[in-house]
């Protein structure tokens, strides 16, 4: 696929068709697909290679993905999906109010405070009033630090997974373990903008939903 190293890891971690799978139940444990209605504006911020892409497809929704990775856009191109933009999430390319939804997957536990929330005051602009913004990331769980720790050690080359994993994490290490740190402040931080509806921590992930706050137009 070219690109970095990380990027051909992060597509290497198991098959697409998986990868769609998981992200759809992960948005089920968020309480997104019920509120899902077909033609809804959708942003698929972090998109990677376009596994929730695929699932909103099939649900019907007009659905864009955004992603700083050129590589994983061309992978994500190569299956089909459309609708791609290469920007950052600090500074999203639309217009207020643009969409209904925005989703990030595995996305904020890559910035780091200040661009945290950056990317946060531009998913709150561009989300319509009453807007849902749903999040899945990796949740600060004494079964994660032990997965982190195995695979980080003498599990690194145990598999293909935990070696595609690993590169992924070298990539990614220092915002990683920061957003770990920092995953309360974070959530205060969403509440304190927006209507925070669910948190649901798994074993290894955090489920999030919430809600814009802005008003509705009188018109």
């Amino acid at each position: 696929m070219g690109g970095a190293e990380w990027e051909t890891g992060y597509v290497q971690l198991e098959p697409f068709e998986q990868s769609v799978r998981k992200n759809w139940q992960r948005l089920r444990r968020c309480g997104l697909p019920d509120r899902l209605i077909p033609g809804m504006r959708v942003l698929d911020l972090c998109c990677g290679w376009g596994s929730t892409l695929a699932s909103l497809s099939a649900q019907q929704c007009d659905a864009i993905g955004l992603d700083l990775s050129p590589a994983l856009l061309r992978a994500a191109q190569e299956r089909g999906m459309q609708c791609l933009v290469c920007a950052d999430s600090t500074v999203l390319p639309f217009q207020p109010d643009s969409f209904d939804v925005v989703i990030v997957q595995g996305g904020l536990h890559h910035l780091w405070a200040d661009q945290f929330e950056r990317a946060l005051t531009e998913i709150d602009r561009v989300l319509a009033p009453g807007g849902y913004f749903a999040f899945t990331e990796p949740c600060n769980t004494w079964v994660l630090r032990l997965y982190v720790r195995l695979v980080d050690g003498p599990l690194a080359n145990a598999t293909t997974y935990t070696r595609n994993w690993r590169t992924t994490l070298e990539h990614e290490r220092p915002t990683y373990f920061h957003w770990l740190k920092t995953q309360r402040r974070a959530l205060a931080e969403i509440a304190s903008r927006m209507e925070l509806i669910r948190v649901d921590k798994g074993l290894v992930t955090m489920f999030g939903l919430a809600r814009s706050r802005k008003p509705r137009s009188a018109a």
